[in-house]
């Protein structure tokens, strides 16, 4: 219900933007584990609405490695030059932090509430995004 309640919030936002990116992006990663560390991946479509007071909305969603699905929704401070991003995985569940560099690089720094997953005991993610 909460969430429901959530996007009743936002889709509001959404349609006041000054402008609007939709993308696709890739994504590859490490994910930081108790022994080590552990690859991943993903392929996410998303959309970025940028706002006349310097802030912006970004959501995305798509398919991933090792966790098949994922999402993220999050509001920054920025353009499309430069931006910093805070914000929610949906799944895995965390809190992110990202940087975002010309609409095409993005670096994300993501720590893990619950440290584990079903695939081991993740404490944070380090990705780096391309956006065509």
């Amino acid at each position: 219900m909460k969430k429901i309640i959530l996007i009743f919030a936002i889709t509001p936002l959404l349609s006041f933007s000054q402008s609007k990116n939709t993308y696709k992006e890739f994504n590859f990663g490490i994910a930081v584990l108790d022994g080590g560390a552990f690859p991943g991946a993903s392929f996410l479509i998303g959309k970025t609405n940028y706002f006349e007071n310097n802030t912006l909305v970004d959501y995305q969603a798509g398919i991933a490695f090792p966790t098949i699905v994922t999402g993220k929704l999050g509001f920054g401070w920025g353009d499309e030059d430069f931006a910093t991003i805070i914000g929610f995985r949906v799944w895995p569940s965390c809190p992110y932090l990202q940087i975002s560099i010309k609409e095409r690089h993005n670096l994300s720094f993501e720590y893990h509430i619950k440290n584990s997953t079903e695939f081991g005991q993740a404490e944070a993610l380090i990705t780096y995004g391309y956006r065509f």
